[in-house]
């Protein structure tokens, strides 16, 4: 039950993505004309657009909670659609112990055999950077920063430009892999995970 799978097909797609790209724009625009003009104050202000993006994701999960689920929020839709699936394993006759265990390994092994590699990952992806990073930062220390206070300012800039990437590449890598490559394997996982919680729940009860 991702929030690509749950919410992101009930909001305005078109919009969700300007006001995702407008964020990311001008926060990293902040930051780097905070650094290159020596404005420090205005690296406070370069997190305010994502905050908001967030603020934005957050009312619309609720009323998509509201309007589309007719539930009080995105946590009473999970412990709902939880509770469906529970009602739907029972109607099917999965009740006993070994059942569980045997739609679990089932569900796990169809997820394994979906799943696409990718042969991009963080690791990859960092080696390829480091060196352009190391060597942009060497120029930038031995070039252009003249004291110590200048010195801290520009790197606590550079670290907030680094989150920033960071949440951005996250975003994006959990929509490509995990929705346009992985689609069917993050659901068969996730249907994976709620058949353990159900059973464990029933383990509970029984033992009570």
């Amino acid at each position: 039950m991702s929030f690509w799978n749950v919410y992101f097909k009930h909001m305005k797609k078109w919009l969700f993505i300007l006001l995702f790209l407008m964020a990311v724009v001008v926060s990293l625009g902040l930051l780097y004309v905070s650094y290159w003009l020596g404005i420090e104050w205005l690296v406070l202000l370069s997190f305010i657009p994502i905050v908001l993006f967030m603020l934005y994701v957050r009312s619309e999960k609720s009323r998509i909670a509201k309007e589309v689920y007719h539930q009080k929020s995105p946590l009473d839709v999970f412990y709902k659609r939880k509770e469906d699936f529970a009602e739907h394993l029972q109607q099917s006759g999965i009740v006993e112990p070994y059942q569980f265990e045997y739609l679990i390994q089932l569900v796990d092994k169809k997820a394994q055999d979906l799943k696409v590699p990718f042969l991009i990952n963080w690791g990859i992806m960092a080696a390829i950077a480091a060196p352009v990073w190391i060597q942009y930062i060497q120029y930038v220390f031995s070039n252009e920063i003249t004291s110590l206070e200048e010195a801290t300012g520009t790197m606590g800039i550079l670290v907030l430009f680094i989150i920033v990437l960071l949440y951005v590449g996250s975003l994006i890598r959990s929509f490509v892999v995990g929705e346009l490559l992985n689609g069917e394997y993050n659901l068969m996982r996730q249907m994976g995970n709620l058949v353990r919680d159900i059973y464990l729940v029933k383990l509970s009860k029984g033992r009570k």
